[in-house]
């Protein structure tokens, strides 16, 4: 991750919560999962109205559309080229 991303992301959130007069929450016993691919995590973060109006929608939309083709980009390598770890793993024995 960006890491100059990943700071503005905290500070909005914390000025987020902030400006709304946000309580913390007690801790959840069972917090849900983190993403587990880029596609969800991409989906979560458009889906932050508030990362949007504290970040701005043009680049909250230009930054999730580069991801996304950049993804897509890496899905479509990796349907056509055999990897390092798949020769091996499967020639090992040769």
């Amino acid at each position: 991750a960006n890491p100059y991303l990943v700071a503005a992301a905290l500070l909005a959130g914390g000025l987020h919560g902030l400006q709304e007069r946000l309580t913390l929450p007690a801790a959840d016993a069972e917090p849900a999962p983190l993403p587990g691919d880029l596609s969800a995590a991409l989906t979560n973060f458009e889906n932050a109205l508030w990362l949007n109006d504290m970040l701005g929608k043009n680049f909250c939309t230009s930054y999730a559309a580069t991801r996304r083709a950049e993804l897509e980009r890496y899905e479509t390598w990796l349907k056509t080229t055999i990897t390092e770890w798949e020769t091996a793993r499967h020639l090992e024995h040769q």
